[in-house]
């Protein structure tokens, strides 16, 4: 993997970590949270993609949201998830200029 690449799966960890996080695993202690990330992480692909296809924020929201709901359970408001494309989408600046 380049450093471009990790440096872009670390910061799209590190948002979902530290602001979509719809299980809170972001308060756990390191030895919980650590195992809890591997479900967040299945998603950063996913994620990653959508930025290279130029999809919008509302899109990234929305598959966001929509993940939450149907593969966690969650039932919150949509905010987490609108702060956490938000975040997103400003990535395609740095991964444009690692190409």
């Amino acid at each position: 993997m380049s450093e471009m690449k990790k440096r872009i799966t670390a910061e799209v960890r590190r948002i979902l970590l530290g602001d979509w996080d719809p299980i809170g695993i972001r308060d756990l202690p390191e030895k919980y949270r650590r195992a809890a990330t591997d479900e967040y992480d299945s998603y950063i692909g996913a994620i990653i993609g959508m930025l290279s296809a130029d999809r919008s924020q509302q899109e990234i929201a929305n598959f966001l949201y929509d993940t939450e709901i149907r593969d966690m359970g969650g039932r919150r408001d949509r905010a987490a998830a609108d702060a956490a494309a938000a975040k997103l989408v400003y990535l395609r600046a740095l991964m444009a200029s690692g190409k």
